[in-house]
């Protein structure tokens, strides 16, 4: 390792400190001063998500306006984004270990654990990665914590919520990420990687379609139900 990549290295340690700071002065100081406390991870989450969105839109933009795929596929922040996700994911797991569920621990430890390393390591089109990012994180997740966060000062109510956030996984969620996982996944075929790297790009790839699913089912089943039970009190 040469004297820039140690450089390199010591500002991303820097960076992610710094924003983990941030991100603790936050949530256990300046939130508990102006939201109310059942609101408080809600508000917290979607300026994290606001975050994303602003870090991984320009590349999303490149996917989406027919970027010439025989270009630079370098991200300027694919890389920092998943290390912050990760470091986001943590903290939460860290102050909320007591109220996971065990598909919580899973979705924590594979989908901002595994995945994010294996796409650091091995992915070579970020930019599609980015383009993940934002519409599995970003778009959909900051609008529906706010509509969350909505909901505990009683602006909205919480059908209103799940309706809404169930359009938002069925419209965004699921087919933005559908579409960069493809995008992605069809670059790294045509690279010349190891066929155990390859392996790895692809199972990273399917863990990540599946969590999408897996959530976005569960946002559907739940208006559903809800729906039915506000229904069923109204005849």
């Amino acid at each position: 390792m040469d004297i820039y990549n140690y450089i390199f290295l010591i500002h991303l340690v820097f960076d992610l400190l710094k924003f983990y700071i941030v991100l603790y002065v936050m949530d256990k100081i300046v939130l508990k001063i102006f939201i109310i406390k059942e609101a408080r991870y809600y508000f917290l989450h979607f300026l994290f998500n606001l975050w994303v969105i602003w870090n991984t839109f320009e590349d999303t933009f490149d996917v989406f306006s027919m970027y010439s795929w025989d270009g630079d596929m370098d991200s300027k922040t694919c890389s920092y984004v998943l290390l912050i996700i990760m470091i986001f994911h943590f903290h939460h797991a860290l102050y909320s270990s007591k109220s996971l569920s065990k598909s919580d621990w899973i979705h924590h430890t594979i989908s901002a654990g595994f995945v994010p390393i294996a796409v650091i390591t091995l992915y070579t089109n970020q930019k599609a990665v980015n383009c993940s990012n934002f519409f599995m994180i970003g778009l959909p997740g900051c609008c529906d914590y706010f509509l969350l966060f909505l909901t505990k000062y009683g602006i909205i109510n919480k059908i209103t919520e799940k309706r809404l956030n169930c359009f938002l996984n069925l419209s965004l969620r699921l087919p933005g990420n559908f579409y960069a996982g493809v995008v992605a996944l069809s670059y790294e075929l045509t690279q010349p990687h190891p066929i155990m790297i390859l392996c790895i790009i692809c199972l990273s790839s399917l863990t990540h379609h599946i969590n999408a699913t897996y959530y976005s089912d569960l946002v559907v089943g739940s208006y559903y139900r809800h729906r039915t039970i506000v229904a069923g009190k109204q005849t």
